[in-house]
């Protein structure tokens, strides 16, 4: 009887023992940034598909006074571009497939760890623009809330997690010893060399549908989502930290997607939405919107795209230039102009044209 308590003991201090140390590894290398910044000796692969699972440890543990956040539109950004330009130290946390509430909450994390901050760049995604202004995309990715709450109990989803134990720490330990260096914020999220961009490729993937009626309830329902979403997410937030610079802008999808949106029925009814939205932040002073809607020879130029919505990094390149040098800023005084003027554009394209 006594032999087998022993046995009991031995076995029981031995799992313990061992379950101390995977956890002490793990907050020692800390893949995540859950605990701290990443460690002089150790280098760090940045992969972008962990982007919901390292991106909160960068916005609390890294060095930085400017980010670059948003979705797969802001993935080819290179924040050397933008410190160059603007005499920042930047960040780049990019959510493919993110609503205007995540990047929110996001910020409102960075906002609270770094109150220096000086600048941020996002994207205002406009098929995104009547979601609730609540809305997660839970179903893209099981979310690790374990790493964004405070809980420090259920940290042990993140300590002797087998992804985490096999596969991340594996990957920083292969990539110091290879030599590799850590992932710069030019490069993740970066996928510029994994697609080609080019007008056969959207075409490949691009299925054209037959003219319908869109249905004019949903289009009210869906319209009235507007104010609140970019109310709550984006102007209340510029409005929260005046200190802030926010450069906000809403992609330059291709001439496809207003096709789609056009056989759809919808043309004027998204460009409602659009102009609801700069009413918003055109009025808040803090907060820099830039649109791109008339630049035909970046939308109308499928090479520019992979697909009908996602450009080339020339084309982040080129966000990042025209918000230095205030190319394309709508305000106050010019928006309704500018909007008339695009619309007009739109509504009357000939699309057809386009696959003759």
């Amino acid at each position: 009887m006594k032999a087998n308590r022993k046995w009991c003991i031995a076995f029981i201090s031995i799992v313990l023992i061992v379950l101390i140390g995977i956890g002490c590894v793990t907050v020692i290398v800390d893949p995540y940034f859950h605990y701290h910044a990443p460690l002089d000796g150790l280098e760090y692969p940045l992969s972008s598909e962990r982007q919901r699972y390292i991106n909160d440890g960068i916005l609390k543990n890294f060095n930085y006074d400017s980010i670059i956040i948003g979705s797969s539109m802001t993935e080819n950004f290179k924040t050397s571009q933008w410190d160059e330009m603007f005499g920042t130290n930047s960040v780049k946390v990019c959510y493919s497939g993110t609503t205007f509430y995540e990047v929110r909450n996001n910020l409102q994390t960075a906002f609270e760890k770094h109150p220096d901050i000086q600048t941020v760049v996002m994207s205002a995604d406009i098929i995104r623009l009547c979601d609730d202004k609540d809305m997660m995309r839970y179903d893209l990715t099981d979310y690790p809330m374990y790493l964004y709450d405070d809980n420090y109990f259920n940290d042990v989803s993140y300590l002797f997690n087998k992804d985490v134990l096999f596969d991340d720490l594996g990957k920083v330990l292969k990539h110091t010893l290879s030599g590799q260096k850590t992932t710069t914020f030019d490069e993740y999220s970066n996928n510029s060399d994994k697609y080609v961009y080019s007008k056969e490729t959207v075409d490949a993937g691009y299925d054209r549908l037959e003219k319908t009626m869109p249905d004019k309830t949903a289009m009210e329902d869906q319209h009235a989502n507007v104010k609140q979403n970019v109310t709550q997410n984006i102007v209340e937030l510029a409005k929260q930290n005046p200190n802030v610079q926010f450069y906000v802008f809403f992609p330059p999808y291709s001439i496809y997607y207003w096709d789609d949106m056009n056989q759809r029925g919808l043309v004027e009814w998204q460009y409602s939405n659009i102009v609801s939205a700069t009413q918003l932040m055109v009025g808040c002073d803090n907060i820099h919107l830039f649109a791109f809607f008339d630049k035909e020879e970046i939308i109308c130029n499928l090479n520019n795209y992979k697909d009908f919505v996602h450009y080339s990094e020339d084309i982040n390149e080129y966000i990042l230039n025209a918000m230095h040098e205030g190319s394309g800023r709508l305000t106050s005084e010019n928006y309704e102009q500018y909007y008339d003027n695009v619309i007009h554009s739109y509504v009357n394209y000939n699309y057809d044209a386009l696959f003759e």
